[in-house]
Parts: structure tokens; C-alpha cells; sequence
């Protein structure tokens, strides 16, 4: 899931049929409401999608030979076609991440096999500067690890600590300047946050609750966060951080609803909106929004989803 503009989301799952399937957001959902465009496969793992500009799209999958397939979107039609991909091979285990930089710049991140030893998740990579990426994965130690490419070479691997002992992917987000701030899920199941203030880390501290699956975080502007988990009865909890303060509290939430079966995602196209989207439990795409200080009731928009939303 991506935005390139406001009032612009970019909405791709994974069908029962283990095939892409995809809708947009254009101030009405297409192709409709609760239907969905095919765009071929099978593919494993769920996609990764980036918008590098106005009305232009990559799509990254993993196939069935475990390599790389890429399609894209160029303002008019689906390259090289509407269900079709280029290869661009690697033999990947579990999705891929990609970044994307000005003057039409990708960078794609994979763990292959036998190249994942000390790795337990998926990179989580972000860019806070032109020529400047950050690349964290949970290692097998339980704690955070990181590196960076600073425009002519890549750092070493360095721990972060473990914090409240990691588990599973990591969740990374800047909102301006070179702040970053990452957000993970503690082996106590409570939510954990780390951030680097553009000269130094600061230490972990714990953000409380117990949930399931992995947290996900925006930001909607400067000195604004907002963190989403699935709480042990299923809902979906928010809590946020607004410059100065975690309301509702430190190690409080606030109760969305909902009965959800995997990571929830969201996405900012604009200040002080937020549009959130879940699995439910009839795997249907569930979504709900929150527009200048009002959430919305959850709305249904259909389909059949394997994977968590991109």
C-alpha cells in the first residue's frame, strides 16, 4: 500500500489464487467498491510496493522460483503488461523491501538462503537524506542491528540492543530532518521504540500492551507518530506521539475495534489523516480512516486475501 498524492492510496494484496490482485483510491475506491483488479502469478510472501513520484509505481514479488519479479505502473498503463513481470532473479526467503530515492533511483532488499544466519526477519530500510539509507533486521541474538550506506559505502553491522528482546520484523519511520524512530515487538509482546534524534540513539523504552502479529507506525508530519498493533483480543489499538507526550498515555491505547487476523497497515496522504487497513476475519479487506481528529467505522472492501495489505 502506497500514496503518491493526496486523496491517492494504492491498495495490493495476494488473492486465494496466489495471484496480485490491486484497487486505488481516487476519492472512490476502483474498480470498485469490493472488487479488485488480477495482475497474475503465483507469488509467494506478500508484495512490496513503492511509489517514486506522481503516478508512478513498482511492484516487487517473489515467485514460485523464489526470484525477484518486478512490474510497474508509468502513468497510462501496467509494465510490460497488466498481469505480466520482468525477472530480476536473487533466490529470495520471505518478501522483499524496497526504498525509493529522487531521480528515479530503487534500492531492493532480499535475505537469501543461506545468506540469513544471524538474521531473524526482514530488513527494514529507510531513507532520511539523498544518498542515504539505514537498514535494520532483528537478529538471531534477539536484539536490533544496523547499518548504513552513506552515499559511498556501507557501514558494519552494529547492535542496537535488544530492549525489551525482539521478536520478529522490525518497523522503521522518519517524520523530517534525520529523525528515525523504530518500533518493535518485545518478547514480553509489549510494544518497544527506539529513536535516533539525526546525532545519537537514544535507549529503549518500553510503550506497554500485549498484542499480536507486528506493529506498524506513520507519521502525517514533523513530531508526529502514530503506532498500530492488534491487541490479544484481536482489535486494533493506536497510540500516538504528538511532539511532546505518548497519548493516551505512555503505555496506554486507544480501542479501534475490529476482529483482525494479521499486521495492520497505514498509510498518510496529508496532514492529520491516516488511513488504516486489516484482514478480517472473514479475509476480507477491512478499513477505516481518521480525518481531522474523527475516526470512521470500519467499511468492508471485499475480497479473499492470503497475504497482510501492501
Amino acid at each position: 500500500m502506497t500514496s503518491w498524492g493526496p486523496n491517492k492510496i494504492q491498495l495490493f494484496v495476494v488473492g486465494a489464487d496466489s495471484a496480485l490482485h490491486h484497487k486505488w483510491f481516487e476519492g472512490s475506491w476502483g474498480p470498485g467498491q469490493t472488487t479488485y483488479e488480477a495482475q497474475g502469478g503465483p507469488i509467494l510472501y506478500d508484495p512490496e510496493c513503492v511509489a517514486r513520484g506522481p503516478d508512478r509505481l513498482d511492484i516487487f514479488v517473489v515467485g514460485t522460483d523464489s526470484a525477484i519479479w518486478h512490474k510497474w505502473w508509468g502513468g497510462a498503463s501496467w509494465g510490460p503488461s497488466l498481469t505480466g513481470y520482468e525477472s530480476l532473479g536473487g533466490n529470495a526467503i520471505g518478501s522483499p523491501t524496497a526504498v525509493a530515492w529522487p531521480a528515479n533511483i530503487l534500492h531492493i532488499f532480499i535475505i537469501e538462503p543461506g545468506r540469513a544466519h544471524g538474521f531473524n526477519s526482514k530488513p527494514a530500510v529507510v531513507s532520511i537524506s539523498a544518498n542515504q539509507l539505514d537498514c535494520f533486521v532483528t537478529g538471531t541474538d534477539s536484539a536490533l542491528w544496523h547499518r548504513r550506506w552513506d552515499g559511498s559505502s556501507w557501514s558494519s553491522w552494529g547492535s542496537l540492543g535488544i530492549g525489551g528482546r525482539i521478536i520478529g520484523n522490525p518497523t522503521a519511520v522518519c517524520w523530517g530532518g534525520e529523525h528515525i524512530d523504530i518500533f518493535a515487538k518485545g518478547e514480553d509482546l509489549a510494544l518497544w521504540h527506539l529513536a535516533w534524534n539525526g546525532s545519537s540513539w537514544g535507549a529503549w523504552e518500553s510503550l506497554g500492551g500485549k498484542f499480536l502479529y507486528e506493529p506498524e507506525a506513520v507519521s502525517w508530519g514533523p513530531n508526529r507518530l502514530d503506532a498500530f498493533i492488534i491487541g490479544m483480543d484481536g482489535a486494533l489499538y493506536h497510540k500516538w506521539w504528538d511532539g511532546t507526550s505518548w497519548g493516551p498515555t505512555q503505555t496506554g491505547y486507544e480501542n479501534l475495534g475490529g476482529t483482525i487476523v494479521k499486521k495492520p497497515k497505514a498509510v498518510c496522504w496529508g496532514k492529520d489523516r491516516i488511513d488504516v487497513f486489516v484482514i478480517g476475519t472473514s479475509h476480507d479487506v477491512e478499513y477505516k480512516f481518521w480525518d481531522n481528529g474523527v475516526w470512521s467505522s470500519f467499511e468492508s472492501l471485499g475480497g479473499t486475501v492470503i497475504s497482510q495489505v501492501t
